[in-house]
């Protein structure tokens, strides 16, 4: 059985998702629309972009095609937070 994120880690999650749904909304795309270019579902995407899921490299890797972005400006950094990513918009 998968042991639960710690909170550090849940975190890092939330604030990707943050990063992912900017990412996607500056790209003028509904969750549909990557979902159906990244060959995902919809609720999967609304998953990772609330920070209750992640996402494996090959996962990462249809994201960043489907949003034509690099696989590493969807990922962030140690100590970065979902809420300074809302705020920045960055």
């Amino acid at each position: 059985m998968a042991r639960l994120p710690e909170p550090e880690e849940r975190e890092f999650l939330e604030a990707m998702g943050v990063r992912l749904k900017l990412t996607r909304v500056a790209r003028d795309l509904s969750q549909q629309e990557l979902a159906e270019a990244a060959e995902l579902s919809r609720v999967f995407i609304g998953a990772v972009e609330r920070g209750r899921h992640g996402v494996n490299v090959i996962v990462l890797r249809r994201l960043a095609r489907a949003l034509g972005v690099r696989m590493g400006e969807l990922i962030v950094e140690d100590g970065e937070r979902a809420e300074a990513l809302f705020r920045d918009g960055s």
